[in-house]
C-alpha cells in the first residue's frame, strides 16, 4: 500500500469517528429537570385513566396569558418527560415554533391562547392538548397544567400543578424577567383571589352539579343556549360572588345563578399544596330536549 493509499485511509477513518461522535452527540438526551418529571408524572396519571392518545405539550405561558422563552422550555422538558416515562400515551412531537395568541386585554389574552392552542394542536393531528401557565414565585416558577380535546370540547381530561425551582438555566434563558403571579391575580370585594389554572393554581372540579331548570315562559318561548358566569370557589368547595360574563336572558340568567349557586366543589389546589380560593368562569348550558 502506497503512502498516499495510507493518507487517504487515515483522512477517512478520522472523518468517520468525527462525525460519529457528532452524531452521538446530537442523539444523546438532555437532562430533565427532576421536577419537571414529577409534574409530567402527575398531569399523565390522568390521561392514563382516560386512555387518552396523540398528546401535545402547548407552549407554556404567563399568568396573563404571555409569551416568555421558559413556557417554551418547560414544555419542551413536560414533552421530553412523558414521552421517555410514558410511551404509551403516543406524546407527538413540538415543531420548533408555536404561534401563540398575544393580542387582546389580559382578561381575554388567556382564553385566546387556550384556543390558540387547541387550533395548533388540531392542525397537527392531536386529539389531546396540554395547556399550561407559569408564574415567578418565592419558591419557584409555580405550573398549572391542564389536559382537554383539541376540538374544542369543555370537558377537561385531567389537570395538575407543581413548582420548579428556578435554576442557573432557566435564569440563563432570557433577560427578560419570568413573569410574577401578582399579574394574574382578579379582586373580588376586599380579597384578593387568584384565577383558577394560573401559575401554579389549580382547578375546581364540580362533584355536585345539578341542572338548572327552565322556568315556564323560557320554555314556552323555546329559549336555548348558554350563560357563562364568573364564580369565586371558596377553599371549602362552595361557589359564591356570582357574576354573569355573558348573558342568554334575564330569567335564564338568574336560574343559571340559581344552580350554581347550590353547587359544591372539590376545590382547587395552590402552589403550596393547600386548597385555595379561585374565580372561575362556569358555563352553563340550556338545551330543550
Amino acid at each position: 500500500m502506497s503512502r498516499n493509499q495510507r493518507l487517504v485511509q487515515i483522512l477517512v477513518l478520522g472523518s468517520a469517528l468525527s462525525m460519529g461522535l457528532r452524531l452521538q452527540a446530537q442523539s444523546a438526551p438532555h437532562s430533565i429537570n427532576p421536577a419537571i418529571t414529577q409534574l409530567a408524572a402527575r398531569i399523565a396519571q390522568p390521561l392514563q385513566e382516560s386512555h387518552a392518545k396523540k398528546i401535545i405539550v402547548a407552549d407554556l405561558t404567563g399568568p396573563d396569558g404571555q409569551s416568555h422563552p421558559v413556557g417554551k422550555w418547560l414544555a419542551d422538558q413536560l414533552s421530553d418527560s412523558l414521552s421517555r416515562d410514558f410511551p404509551g400515551l403516543n406524546i407527538i412531537a413540538r415543531p420548533a415554533d408555536q404561534a401563540v395568541a398575544k393580542n387582546g386585554h389580559a382578561s381575554d389574552t388567556l382564553a385566546s391562547a387556550d384556543q390558540s392552542a387547541k387550533a395548533w394542536a388540531h392542525h397537527l393531528g392531536a386529539k389531546v392538548v396540554i395547556t399550561g401557565s407559569f408564574a415567578k414565585t418565592a419558591d419557584g416558577i409555580a405550573i398549572s397544567l391542564a389536559a382537554s380535546h383539541s376540538s374544542g370540547s369543555q370537558y377537561m381530561v385531567g389537570d395538575a400543578t407543581g413548582i420548579v425551582p428556578i435554576s442557573d438555566e432557566i435564569t440563563a434563558l432570557s433577560a427578560d424577567p419570568i413573569p410574577e403571579l401578582n399579574t394574574g391575580i382578579a379582586r373580588a370585594g376586599a380579597e384578593r383571589i387568584a384565577r383558577a389554572g394560573v401559575g401554579g393554581i389549580g382547578i375546581p372540579t364540580c362533584i355536585q352539579c345539578p341542572p338548572p331548570e327552565y322556568t315556564r315562559k323560557a320554555r314556552a318561548a323555546k329559549v336555548q343556549g348558554s350563560v357563562v358566569l364568573y364564580v369565586t370557589i371558596t377553599a371549602d368547595g362552595q361557589a359564591t360572588n356570582i357574576s354573569v360574563a355573558r348573558s342568554l336572558e334575564p330569567d335564564m340568567d338568574a336560574q343559571a345563578i340559581k344552580a350554581v349557586s347550590k353547587w359544591t366543589f372539590k376545590p382547587a389546589i395552590g402552589p403550596g399544596g393547600k386548597p385555595v380560593p379561585v374565580i372561575v368562569p362556569i358555563e352553563v348550558t340550556f338545551r330543550l330536549y
